[in-house]
């Protein structure tokens, strides 16, 4: 148990540099483009709205309702590829927002291979709340834990009484599962890569090369797993075995977010 003990105060100390911060980018600026590309956007102005957006995203401001908005113009200009990968990352960003997958489902619906990975396993199953919240808001969830707990032991040191004993223990257990929630979530932001297909169709090979055997064709907005990367190809899986290699330059491939 003392073990255990020395780990939390050393996480409690480690913890502000294993989550992410916000990346430094004008607030103040992204704020009026954003709002400049909203009022584009209700004139029916997707395309001056998509250049606003992308600007401000390439200026390092992340926020889940700047991708949201980007997928919505992306699909009003029928860029279904586009709007679809912009719907995904304002799903990590912003986990519990339904309008956000009502709008990925349905864009979905409407291409060829309706294809999306499902990273649901056996732990995704047992820790079933790690895909509700976002990489900060486990970080967030993690400190505030620890933080109770300490205060808990302190409180039980100086007046050992059944009830801060069994404060402390229910504090400790919930931190643990929530330090392994917020460790999938870490593992699945920072191991898994999507990707997503732009052009109108791709060819799957077997292997890195012009000679390759084609194996399969994917369609414009099919969602793919990258599992490896040689020069201008990706190794791909579409998450039913299939795997196979593809040019990289037909498609919108996700940042290995490695913190």
């Amino acid at each position: 148990m003392r073990i255990i003990y020395v780990l939390l105060f050393t996480l409690f100390g480690t913890m502000f540099t294993f989550f992410p911060k916000p990346l430094a980018a004008n607030t103040d600026s992204a704020s009026i483009k954003i709002n400049h590309g909203n009022e584009l956007y209700l004139t029916g102005n997707f395309k001056e709205a998509i250049a606003l957006y992308e600007s401000v995203r390439e200026e390092g401001f992340q926020n889940g309702f700047l991708y949201y908005n980007l997928g919505n113009a992306y699909f009003r200009t029928g860029e279904m590829g586009k709007a679809i990968f912009n719907y995904i990352e304002a799903q990590k960003l912003l986990p519990r927002e339904d309008q956000i997958r009502a709008n990925l489902d349905f864009t979905l619906s409407k291409t060829e291979d309706r294809l999306m990975p499902n990273n649901e396993n056996a732990v995704t199953a047992l820790l079933f709340w790690a895909n509700d919240l976002n990489l900060r808001e486990h970080g967030c969830l993690v400190l505030s834990l620890n933080f109770l707990f300490w205060l808990s032991m302190i409180a039980w040191h100086y007046q050992p009484i059944a009830v801060l004993d069994i404060a402390r223990k229910t504090v400790l257990g919930l931190l643990l599962l929530s330090i392994c929630g917020a460790g999938t979530r870490f593992y699945f932001d920072s191991q898994e890569q999507l990707a997503v297909v732009l052009t109108k169709t791709i060819q799957v090979v077997s292997s890195p090369g012009a000679e390759a055997k084609t194996l399969f064709e994917l369609h414009e907005g099919a969602v793919i797993k990258i599992l490896d990367h040689q020069g201008d190809w990706e190794k791909i899986s579409m998450g039913s075995g299939k795997t196979g290699w593809t040019r990289n330059d037909s498609l919108q491939i996700q940042e290995r977010r490695g913190y």
